[in-house]
């Protein structure tokens, strides 16, 4: 995933909602949808799996 689009998530869309962040993510990097959804779907799983990472430590 590109380094800006994942700093733009973590710092912005970290709690918005799905659509919201496919929203802002579509404008911000001039994306379509299916491309913004698919994104945000990957990164919300990486983010996730971090969290319960470091919530077993």
């Amino acid at each position: 995933m590109d380094k800006d689009i994942r700093e733009y998530l973590e710092r912005k869309c970290l709690g918005e909602t799905k659509v919201r962040a496919v929203i802002d993510l579509q404008f911000r990097f001039d994306l379509n949808k299916s491309d913004a959804e698919k994104i945000y779907n990957f990164w919300r799983r990486h983010w996730c799996d971090i969290t319960k990472e470091g919530e077993l430590e």
